[in-house]
């Protein structure tokens, strides 16, 4: 989950609007697109606020009261942001035909792979068109 170049091209907010239209492309797009891998580290650290924030207040007596008082609204945020990445997530499976079937059988068609994940799909196939 390593972000590269074209994963950084792919999260600009123009590249991503023309690739949410299917204006636009990039032949650099691996395995996961910048937006993936973005998710991937979003929910990490939102899930790590919401386990070290709610560490915090299951144990209130272990720390400070300001710490126990801040983490109340880091949990919430944490958790909000969380909320919104897993609303985000089942919109663009909706938005992006073919994608829930990638999600839930673990398979996608070649037609689609060639188009949302050139580099991946070459790699597999050896299809250097």
């Amino acid at each position: 989950m390593k972000m590269g170049e074209a994963d950084r091209r792919f999260v600009r907010l123009a590249n991503f609007r023309a690739y949410m239209r299917w204006e636009t492309h990039d032949e650099d797009v691996g395995k996961f697109n910048g937006g993936q891998k973005g998710l991937f580290w979003l929910s990490a650290l939102a899930a790590l606020g919401v386990l070290v924030t709610g560490v915090v207040l299951w144990f209130p007596n272990l720390f400070g009261r300001g710490l126990w008082q801040a983490s109340w609204l880091l949990h919430d945020v944490t958790f909000i942001l969380f909320t919104l990445l897993i609303i985000g997530h089942i919109y663009l499976t909706i938005a992006e035909p073919g994608t829930f079937t990638g999600m839930v059988k673990g398979t996608v068609t070649r037609a689609w792979a060639r188009l949302h994940h050139p580099k991946c799909y070459r790699d597999v196939t050896g299809d250097r068109r």
